[in-house]
């Protein structure tokens, strides 16, 4: 049981580090893109769209 639950809580940490990440990656690119730079507005769309993607696969096969 102790082994399980290690697992679960050094998952559950790597989750919440990419999250952070994540997040700073996103506030960047959006406040670069409150700018006003047309390349910044479309990084951020690409950012949200991989976003996605990697949200959608990790719930589909529970994988990292």
């Amino acid at each position: 049981m102790g082994l399980y639950k290690s697992r679960i809580c050094k998952r559950s940490q790597n989750l919440w580090d990419e999250h952070l990440e994540l997040d700073a990656t996103f506030d960047s690119f959006h406040y670069q893109a409150r700018l006003g730079s047309v390349v910044d507005i479309i990084q951020l769309n690409c950012l949200g769209s991989t976003i996605s993607a990697h949200a959608m696969g990790r719930n589909k096969d529970g994988n990292d």
